[in-house]
């Protein structure tokens, strides 16, 4: 039997262009890095990326395709499928796009971003898991 390794995962959303100084702090030591989209600026995952791998998805605020990130993205880690979309959730409910999205894939885990709100609870047999927006956002930025 494989022992389970233990892994360090950052997670980031709504980012919008900014890489706030505390970002670097709080993910020191991170063994990979999820950004869940509305990256806003490609120096943002630059800078990341001199911190730890970053799997990375567009949404709405980076055209989606046209940012050159895939629109969703699944990895897998310790034997858990993780898929990440930027809009799974809007206005406190899930979107009828986001419910497909689940049923299609069937994630143990989904992070998501969007909605700038924290998550972290069970649908089914799915942790449904949203960071809320990144450090040193505020809608005046």
């Amino acid at each position: 039997m494989n022992p389970v390794q233990t892994i360090r995962l950052g997670v980031i959303a709504d980012t919008h262009g900014l890489f706030d100084p505390a970002i670097a702090r709080h993910f020191h030591g991170v063994d990979h890095i999820i950004h869940v989209g509305d990256i806003g600026n490609r120096s943002v995952i630059e800078q990341l990326q001199t911190i730890a791998p970053v799997t990375a998805v567009s949404g709405n605020v980076d055209g989606y395709e046209e940012s050159g990130f895939p629109v969703e993205a699944v990895i897998t880690l310790n034997g858990f499928r993780i898929e990440i979309r930027h809009i799974v959730f809007e206005a406190g409910k899930l979107t009828k796009e986001g419910r497909a999205f689940l049923d299609r894939t069937q994630p143990d885990i989904c992070i998501f971003g969007h909605t700038h709100q924290p998550k972290n609870e069970w649908l089914g047999d799915t942790l449904l898991f949203n960071p809320r927006r990144s450090p040193g956002y505020s809608r005046t930025s």
